[in-house]
């Protein structure tokens, strides 16, 4: 389906290759030209690759880190459940709230990693002094592993179509049923692990 990517990036990676493996990459840039029936040009000879910022998409980044970290997650958890194969997985998507506080924190931890400063300015926001002790909670753990904010902070609204357009993929992956779940629409306890870039998991 995206074939003529692929041949982009193929032709992109063997003009990088070139200068530590001219001859493996000058072989296989022939193969590529005779498969497309392009004019054949000696990698050695070309331009070096330019960064195209226009074919950059942040947002399909962040929603190709969230499938993966999904399914690192999923393979986890069968681990720990001491499970060969799952019958159902259930991916909860984090709660709209959350991917407010995401953003700030995105934002002021670029600025200060003082603790007090940063829940200040969350609390500045009303809808996050109602949510006092929970925001407290992870504000305090996401300044001790900033890991746990994604690359780009997106929506709600966002992941649940990533990861709605990654369901089939994800069913064949791990050969099973799946199921996804907006944390707000459910009591589950395993909805409330859902964080922006992290859906919550529950295994059957």
């Amino acid at each position: 389906e995206n074939k003529k990517t692929i041949e982009h990036v193929i032709s992109i990676w063997l003009k990088i290759m070139n200068p530590l493996t001219p001859h493996l990459s000058e072989e296989l840039n022939n193969n590529n030209n005779n498969n497309n029936n392009n004019n054949k040009q000696l990698i050695s000879s070309s331009s070096w690759p330019e960064i195209d910022t226009e074919s950059i998409s942040l947002k399909a980044e962040a929603g190709e880190e969230i499938v993966k970290t999904a399914m690192d997650g999923m393979r986890n958890v069968l681990k720990l459940a001491k499970l060969e194969k799952a019958n159902k997985f259930t991916l909860f998507i984090a709660e709209a709230w959350l991917y407010d506080l995401f953003r700030i924190l995105s934002s002021e931890m670029k600025v200060t990693r003082n603790v007090g400063e940063v829940m200040k300015k969350v609390l500045e926001e009303e809808k996050m002094k109602i949510k006092g002790k929970e925001v407290s909670k992870i504000v305090l753990s996401v300044m001790k592993d900033a890991s746990k904010l994604p690359t780009l902070v997106t929506s709600m609204e966002e992941e649940l179509i990533t990861m709605q357009e990654a369901k089939e993929f994800l069913e064949k992956e791990f050969n099973c049923s799946i199921e996804i779940i907006l944390a707000k629409d459910t009591e589950d306890q395993k909805a409330k692990s859902a964080m922006p870039g992290k859906v919550g998991i529950l295994v059957e």
